[in-house]
C-alpha cells in the first residue's frame, strides 16, 4: 500500500485518502458519507456498524483515515484501536514501534459524547468531532489528516495540534444503529 496521501506514480496527483466510517448509527454514517462526497481527495472505502466488524475492516481495507464512533456494540472505539494494534503485533507506525506492512490509520473520533475527548487524545487520535458537526469542522479535521500526509506520517497524531483539536471538539455540538461492515460499492 502506498503511504497516506502519497502519489502512486511520480508526477501524478496524490492518491485519495482512503476513509473507513465506523458508527453504529446508520444515519450518522450516511450523513458523514454525504459530507465527504464533496472532497475529491477522499474515497470512502468501507463502513461498519460495530466494533468487531471495524477491526476486521481496518485490517483488510487498510484505510488512511478512520472516522470512529466511541460507543458501539461488540467493542467501543478504544477497544477497536487496541484490538487492531494487538493484531498488528505492536507495529503502530508513528505511535510506538517500527512500522509494519499494515499501520494504524489516522484516527478521527466522531461521537456525541464530549467526555471521551481527553481519552481520545491519550490514544493519539488526530481529531475529535463532536456530533452534530458542520462542514467547516469536518474540513478542519481533514486538513489535519492532509497535513500529516504532507509530512509523510501515518497513524495516530502527535502532541502538536492536540490543543487546537481539543478546542475545536469542545466548540462543536450532537447526530443519528446496524451491524457488520460493508465495502463501499457493494450491496
Amino acid at each position: 500500500m502506498t503511504g497516506l496521501g502519497t502519489s502512486r506514480t511520480p508526477g501524478r496527483a496524490p492518491a485519495p485518502l482512503r476513509a473507513l466510517l465506523v458508527d453504529d448509527e446508520p444515519l450518522a454514517r450516511e450523513l458523514l458519507r454525504s459530507m465527504l462526497e464533496v472532497y475529491a481527495d477522499v474515497e470512502v472505502v468501507g463502513e461498519c456498524g460495530d466494533g468487531a466488524a471495524a477491526v476486521r475492516a481496518v485490517l483488510e481495507l487498510e484505510p488512511d483515515v478512520l472516522f470512529l464512533d466511541v460507543q458501539m456494540p461488540e467493542r467501543d472505539g478504544f477497544e477497536v484501536l487496541a484490538a487492531v494494534s494487538e493484531r498488528l503485533g505492536g507495529r503502530r507506525g508513528a505511535v510506538g514501534g517500527p512500522p509494519g506492512l499494515v499501520e494504524l490509520p489516522a484516527v478521527v473520533f466522531v461521537t456525541a459524547y464530549d467526555q471521551f475527548a481527553l481519552r481520545a487524545f491519550d490514544v493519539h487520535a488526530l481529531d475529535y468531532l463532536l456530533k452534530p458537526f458542520d462542514e467547516e469542522r469536518l474540513d478542519r479535521a481533514l486538513q489535519r489528516v492532509r497535513e500529516r500526509a504532507r509530512r509523510g506520517e501515518r497513524g495516530a497524531g502527535t502532541a502538536s495540534g492536540w490543543s487546537s483539536a481539543w478546542e475545536s471538539a469542545r466548540s462543536s455540538s450532537r447526530c443519528a444503529r446496524s451491524s457488520g461492515w460493508r465495502r463501499r460499492g457493494s450491496t
